[in-house]
């Protein structure tokens, strides 16, 4: 059996808040597939490989979700703070005021 679709979740222009949902909605479907694929015994195997393969599907879109948030979210996160040097910071008035 062939695929015939190739799906590329990483080339996907992907907003931060899109990342988060989308992430929670499939770290949910993996869960209950888990729970299907693990707790019913008495699934065919037919089944059982649907499953599995429906499984291992969700948990390669939940890890490229998760590299694209960890790309998208930390570029944005630094982006507002300004860089502070440390010898302009007087650490000696933030101990000595205890």
């Amino acid at each position: 059996m062939k695929a015939c679709i190739c799906v590329d979740y990483l080339s996907h222009d992907w907003r931060p808040t899109e990342l988060i949902r989308a992430h929670r909605e499939a770290r949910e479907l993996t869960v209950k597939n888990g729970a299907k694929l693990y707790i019913q015994t008495n699934l065919d195997p037919k089944q059982q490989r649907r499953l599995q393969i429906e499984h291992n599907k969700l948990i390669r879109y939940q890890n490229a979700l998760w590299r694209q948030m960890a790309k998208r979210c930390t570029d944005q996160l630094g982006q507002s703070n300004q860089l502070v040097s440390p010898s302009a910071v007087n650490w000696y008035s933030l101990y000595s005021a205890k």
